[in-house]
């Protein structure tokens, strides 16, 4: 009866690294792939425009507004809206912006889009 003290026990090292190296270097490819797509398709969603009108139209009032810290008031000047004509297309959109932004943009400049509806 051979000795059980005696047998060798080849270690598998290598063979367990390169499975490990297979399946880690796949799944860091399936996870760069979906960035990439999912960045890609946020990319498509907006239309890139140039602003070529701006408007201001005055409407002031005193918005109350009721939350956990009570009541709150602001006063509102009117409505800033940009209207920006996309570059592909030449559709034109209003775009109602705050007065900060408002303030940021002048004619000529470029502007990204999310549509809702274009003004027909």
């Amino acid at each position: 009866m051979p000795d059980s003290s005696k047998r060798v026990i080849k270690p598998q090292y290598k063979q367990n690294a390169c499975i490990a190296l297979v399946v880690g270097s796949a799944i860091i490819g399936f996870l760069t792939f979906t960035i990439y797509s999912f960045y890609q398709e946020i990319g498509n969603l907006g239309k890139h425009g140039v602003v070529v009108e701006k408007e201001f139209l005055p409407a002031p009032e005193m918005q109350i507004t009721i939350g956990q810290g009570g009541f709150s008031s602001r006063k509102i000047e009117g409505e800033h809206i940009l209207k920006v004509r996309i570059d592909r297309t030449g559709e034109l959109y209003n775009v109602w912006v705050s007065k900060k932004r408002f303030e940021e943009y002048k004619v000529g400049d470029k502007y990204l889009v999310i549509p809702s509806s274009p003004r027909r």
